[in-house]
């Protein structure tokens, strides 16, 4: 509002209810060839499915 913004409201934002931590990352390429990654991932964002 103090920038001119009008209508302004706070919506919820991917609450998922509980906390989120990184306790193990493990990142490899398995094709053509073996290769370990480096990788770390992001918070509060959606999983592959096992894929």
């Amino acid at each position: 509002e103090r920038i001119g913004l009008e209508n302004i409201e706070i919506e919820p934002f991917m609450d998922y209810g509980i906390s989120w931590s990184n306790d193990y990352v493990s990142l490899h390429l398995l094709a053509p060839d073996y290769q370990p990654m480096v990788g770390y991932p992001l918070s509060h964002t959606p999983g592959t499915q096992g894929r």
